[in-house]
């Protein structure tokens, strides 16, 4: 895809990591942006006395508002063009970049300030022998015992005796019989569904384990990582954790506000209480690029258009551009993660 056409007016340092560029878009590439807003208007506009999509741009203009379809232009130009900017400039930054509009008005250019913080200087540990150490000290995971196998079965048996009609419940306790378990998959009797049972149950185990065994080496990165780590980036990994925590609480039920006010604490209380994970996520998050550098780990771009097709579904106004960059991001921490725990 083609940058839009533009300049850039001014480029400086405004304090320690930061970097503002103030751009400007000519009035008449800006006018094409303002006409393919006002037609996506026009196209949804229905005014009295004219079709759906039939109204003149003139009348659609007069009820959207100049304002409002130049904001909705504006945004377009800015999606496309902030990170084509600052991939052309091969500027590694961190957060999201701000974003002030300083010359908005008819027929006039588009001028706006992108201010970027840049990732800091940092010490990449031993990785390597940091991964290799703790993967060959892993104990396996013991073997399912009886007692949670019976347990698993027992969980199972309270599912199908919930699942009978009203009227066939029995007196005596639910029995499992070999009828049942054909009718969850292909098992001849209760023998074979207990032995793929247990033998779930164990590759749910090691892959517990092996989750717990990552989790230990990214802690062991971190803690050897020399780094000055700036604040917002402490703060935009506690944005994303208090938006993680907030959607769990209201998946289960419940108001997140309303939560609060049960545990009686407020969200700064809870952001005081998640900041030394958030310096750990945000440390560890500058380490991914750095480490897929050193291994040459990258993402295949059909990987990356599948997934952020996939996300754009869910989130239809979301730019495709700043859709792609978190798929790749997301994609390539789990490259990493892979990497480290397969080194011996």
């Amino acid at each position: 895809m083609k940058t839009i056409e533009h300049k850039i007016i001014s480029e400086k340092e405004t304090g320690k990591s930061v970097k503002e560029f103030e751009i400007e878009v000519g009035a008449e590439t800006f006018e094409q942006f303002r006409l393919k807003a006002l037609q996506k208007y026009t196209a949804d506009a229905e005014l009295p006395g004219f079709r759906k999509g039939k109204a003149p741009e003139t009348l659609v203009l007069k009820q959207v508002g100049e304002m409002r379809v130049l904001e909705d232009a504006a945004n377009t130009v800015i999606n496309e063009l902030v990170l084509a900017l600052l991939t052309e400039k091969q500027l590694r930054f961190i957060g999201e970049p701000k974003v002030s509009l300083t010359v908005l008005a008819p027929q006039n250019p588009l001028r706006f300030k992108v201010t970027v913080t840049l990732a800091p200087e940092i010490t990449l540990p031993d990785y390597k022998k940091i991964a290799t150490e703790k993967n060959r000290a892993q104990v396996p995971p013991p073997q399912v015992t009886e007692k949670e196998l019976e347990e698993a079965l027992a969980h199972i048996k309270k599912i199908l005796s919930s699942q009978n009609p009203a009227g066939e419940k029995e007196a005596k306790p639910f029995e499992l019989t070999d009828e049942h378990v054909k009718k969850l998959g292909k098992f001849k009797n209760i023998a074979e569904f207990t032995e793929k049972l247990k033998q779930d149950l164990e590759i749910d185990k090691a892959a517990r384990a092996r989750e717990r065994n990552v989790l230990e080496i990214v802690e062991q990165l971190v803690a050897a990582t020399k780094i000055e780590l700036p604040e917002i980036l402490v703060e935009h990994e506690l944005d994303r954790i208090e938006s993680e925590f907030s959607h769990d609480v209201e998946r289960m039920g419940q108001k997140f506000d309303e939560y609060l006010a049960k545990i009686k604490k407020t969200r700064d209380d809870l952001r005081k209480e998640w900041k030394d994970n958030a310096e750990k996520r945000a440390v560890f998050e500058l380490l991914i690029p750095h480490i897929a550098r050193a291994e040459n780990l990258s993402v295949p771009k059909e990987d990356i258009e599948r997934e952020t097709t996939h996300l754009l579904e869910h989130h239809k106004d979301a730019s495709r551009e700043v859709a792609a960059l978190y798929v790749e991001r997301s994609l390539l921490r789990q490259k990493v993660l892979d990497f480290l725990a397969n080194t011996k």
